[in-house]
């Protein structure tokens, strides 16, 4: 780790998040998300779908207090190009390199490969809002220090982004498609809130799936199998190429999820008459939110009607505490389709640094 010290506290950046004990990580992010587990980020790492040689060079943010107490971190990453982050920045890298020069390597403040909205700035509840700032102003001291052209801090919730704009980060809006469980009892209490025309659809699309035979399973944890996880990768490099989309994620990944997280982890899963699997969903279950991690993967496009079978499912079983579900990756069909009713705001924190204010709408 490398440091920098100030009267009260003092900054160090990782290169693995490894060096970081777990507890102290997970004591900071808390149980609600699971996307900023240690347990999730040290799969990526440690699978290789996160690693220098891919563009994605953890560097950490650590926080020690005084007595070198771990009192906030921050998942970081020194990046050679902007891709598995969800939030284009094409645009701002041409104005970029047409006025200053190279745009890469940047820093990037996120989670990996997940389009989900969350905190990002892991801090205590104690002293937290003085924490949060002063992690802020550290991103942009390890930006001078590194060299590197901007950094970027994706996905943050209102409270984040609200520090970010203090500190003068310039901010662009995006839009999300959530699910919330507005007090459901049941299946058809969803379909009651929706318009006729809806209900007809999702009720055909219903009878379709039902007749293709297939039958859906919930697996947590130790129910998923070796070979159910190399199914599962099956499925997944199958729908990246009919996307002509890049696999980010390695088996090991996948694997690696299911050690980590334990009954924490759900594979919705169809198999056919034979016992194959022909479609599946992973998931995550936090504390309050269920994650749906790739959802709607499938061997053939013409089984795509069992992604909505399987969330069919799904709804069926989330249990009222949940307050709603979130998507981390593309699937086969738009899940706002089927499900999605409410809307949430994704915010992008940016500073440039030499870059004219006036870009900031850029």
């Amino acid at each position: 780790m490398s440091d920098a010290a100030s009267s009260k506290t003092s900054f160090s950046i990782t290169s693995s998040i490894r060096a970081i004990p777990t507890t102290d990580w997970d004591r900071l992010a808390g149980g609600d998300d699971p996307f900023v587990a240690h347990a999730f980020l040290r799969a990526l790492e440690e699978s290789g779908s996160v690693a220098e040689s891919r563009g994605w060079q953890p560097c950490h943010l650590v926080m020690n207090d005084s007595r070198g107490r771990i009192v906030g971190v921050a998942p970081l990453y020194r990046k050679t190009h902007s891709r598995g982050e969800f939030v284009f920045d094409q645009g701002w890298a041409d104005a970029y390199e047409r006025i200053l020069g190279p745009y890469y390597p940047k820093l990037q403040l996120c989670i990996p490969f997940s389009p989900v909205t969350g905190r990002r700035l892991l801090t205590g509840t104690k002293g937290a809002e003085a924490h949060r700032h002063e992690l802020v102003a550290a991103l942009r001291d390890q930006a001078q220090k590194m060299a590197v052209s901007s950094v970027h801090a994706t996905f943050l919730n209102d409270a984040e982004r609200s520090v970010f704009e203090d500190d003068g980060w310039m901010t662009r809006i995006g839009y999300q498609f959530h699910w919330f469980n507005q007090n459901y009892r049941s299946f058809d209490d969803f379909l009651a809130a929706l318009t006729s025309r809806k209900r007809k659809m999702i009720r055909r699309e219903r009878r379709e799936a039902a007749s293709h035979g297939f039958s859906i399973q919930m697996l947590h944890g130790q129910q998923i199998s070796a070979t159910d996880w190399h199914n599962f990768y099956d499925l997944y490099l199958n729908t990246i190429e009919r996307k002509w989309a890049l696999a980010y994620l390695t088996p090991e990944f996948f694997r690696s999820l299911g050690d980590g997280f334990g009954e924490h982890v759900l594979m919705i899963a169809a198999r056919d008459s034979r016992g194959r699997l022909v479609a599946a969903a992973l998931n995550l279950i936090g504390r309050m939110l269920f994650m749906d991690v790739i959802g709607g993967l499938c061997r053939r496009p013409n089984f795509c009607i069992l992604n909505f079978a399987i969330i069919k499912r799904l709804s069926m079983r989330l249990p009222m505490a949940w307050r709603g579900l979130k998507r981390a990756h593309k699937g086969s069909i738009k899940f706002s389709a089927a499900i999605g009713r409410c809307r949430l705001i994704a915010v992008t924190g940016l500073v440039i640094r030499g870059l004219p204010r006036p870009w900031g709408g850029f």
